[in-house]
């Protein structure tokens, strides 16, 4: 038995080697990228969206190779493809086993303020790249030309900056693995604070479970907890509620994300045991989840009945791969609920439809909202913020979220396998309308009441700029 799973480990290292080190003819990546180009015309309903049919394929014509090129190489250049159609939700992926398991990343987490990079958290082996270190150069390379070479592997929502910055800064590590391969280590040039003298050093790469392991230990408290229920100022009654995702944890039956809906009911009973007058709705970077919880959520926010879509589309290809022809009954259902048909799909509109959401008769909350977004707000999360707005309910601070006003396509995904890269394509199939009913504002981008970004003095003082600026608003009227 142990021959065979070392024999199985070696063929799966072996592999993995193979596709890290394989090295693609010009024919073979231009026959993958006419592929991912079939790919999207197929099945997904947002080409041409943002960007004009005659640009992207003057954008296609460019990216044809003459030239081999390593899958790495290839990798950069799909997503260049991608990321100019401008959806997030749309992305490409190095194979699977690209890595292997010794998959490593930079075991630092940085901050961006201005052109500079600092340390956030680190999770290194050297103890004094304590918070707000200048990091000056990773290999002789600025962080800030990385910073501008990571956002080009994926899109934003009609170019989103706040998006994009938020994604090519927070996920720094990941991304810069993702750009330069397989990495053992890095030497850094960098200054610690309060100190004009640069120093330099060679940092060793991590696996993530080790970076992780060690991110939890050094700092306790540093990952937010969906759902986390916080009273900031007990004499105000104002209290945080974070929701970092809309997803609920796995079950036997996950599409009625049950957790989520009890999470969420203890959560605003308590809120009412405590008399909370003033609530900060916690949604930055949430990323999004299930748009059922979108509903169940602003049912506990809104004083009236509201509707969640105002259409919902999908393309015919996109529509046989969510409901099956092979399953009859599934197929059915999915045109009983697609009930309008176009030349290229089917939609259903909500516009005419009578039947409303409506809010919850117990434990509903009805005073002060205050609502914090960012970059990182996406998906269903844009989602709740765009109704919220739309219902005036709430007071918004921090930065336009990463989603657009409008809607998105997302809904249901399909993943392809490009033939000789093994790239993985994403594909969005449905194109979600969010509701207009009442229209009071139509920003292309949700827009703050309040901009507000956290402070370099914060950062490093560890103070939440957005949350410390709410209390302050709140003290400031009852004076």
């Amino acid at each position: 038995m142990q021959i065979i799973l070392r024999a199985g480990i070696l063929l799966l290292f072996l592999f993995s080697s193979a596709s890290a080190q394989k090295i693609l003819s010009p024919g073979e990546f231009n026959t993958d990228l006419e592929r991912l180009h079939g790919l999207l015309l197929k099945y997904y309903p947002g080409l041409y969206y943002y960007e004009s049919a005659d640009r992207f394929s003057a954008r296609m014509d460019s990216l044809r190779e003459t030239d081999s090129l390593s899958v790495l190489e290839a990798y950069r250049r799909f997503s260049l493809l991608t990321s100019e159609i401008q959806d997030l939700h749309l992305s490409v992926g190095l194979p699977p086993r690209y890595f292997g398991k010794d998959i490593r990343v930079l075991p630092l987490i940085l901050r961006k303020f201005g052109n500079d990079f600092y340390v956030h958290y680190n999770q290194s082996d050297d103890s004094t790249l304590v918070r707000g270190t200048l990091i000056r150069s990773l290999d002789g390379v600025p962080p800030i030309s990385d910073f501008y070479r990571f956002r080009t592997l994926y899109g934003a929502d009609f170019g989103n900056l706040y998006s994009k910055n938020y994604y090519a800064e927070r996920n720094f590590s990941g991304l810069y693995t993702r750009w330069y391969g397989k990495r053992d280590s890095v030497e850094i040039r960098y200054r610690l604070p309060g100190d004009s003298s640069e120093h330099r050093d060679s940092l060793k790469f991590l696996p993530p479970k080790t970076a992780m392991a060690r991110l939890t230990k050094r700092y306790k408290n540093v990952r937010r907890k969906n759902f986390d229920l916080e009273i900031t100022d007990s004499l105000s009654r104002t209290a945080k509620l974070d929701i970092t995702t809309f997803k609920g944890r796995k079950s036997l039956f996950p599409f009625t994300e049950n957790k989520f809906r009890k999470q969420l009911k203890r959560s605003f009973r308590e809120i009412e045991a405590d008399s909370i007058r003033n609530l900060i709705l916690d949604l930055r970077g949430n990323g999004g989840g299930a748009v059922v919880n979108v509903e169940r959520l602003i049912s506990y926010l809104s004083p009236t009945p509201f509707r969640i879509y105002d259409s919902v589309y999908i393309t015919r290809a996109g529509f046989r791969k969510i409901f099956r022809p092979y399953l009859g009954v599934t197929a059915l259902a999915g045109r009983l609920y697609l009930n309008r048909k176009t030349e290229n799909g089917y939609y259903r509109s909500y516009v005419t439809e009578k039947k409303k959401s409506k809010p919850v008769r117990r434990h509903g909350y009805g005073n002060r909202l205050f609502v914090l977004m960012d970059g990182g707000s996406y998906s269903a999360t844009t989602f709740t913020i765009s109704l919220l707005r739309n219902l005036d309910r709430g007071i918004f601070v921090g930065t336009p979220p990463g989603g657009a006003n409008w809607g998105s396509f997302a809904g249901q995904f399909y993943s392809a396998k490009l033939p000789n890269s093994d790239i993985r394509v994403r594909l969005p199939l449905m194109k979600l309308v969010h509701s207009t009913e009442g229209l009071k504002h139509s920003d292309f981008f949700v827009q703050p009441d309040f901009y507000v970004e956290q402070s370099f003095e914060d950062f490093l003082q560890r103070k939440d700029t957005p949350v410390e600026f709410i209390k302050q608003l709140i003290v400031n009227e009852r004076n």
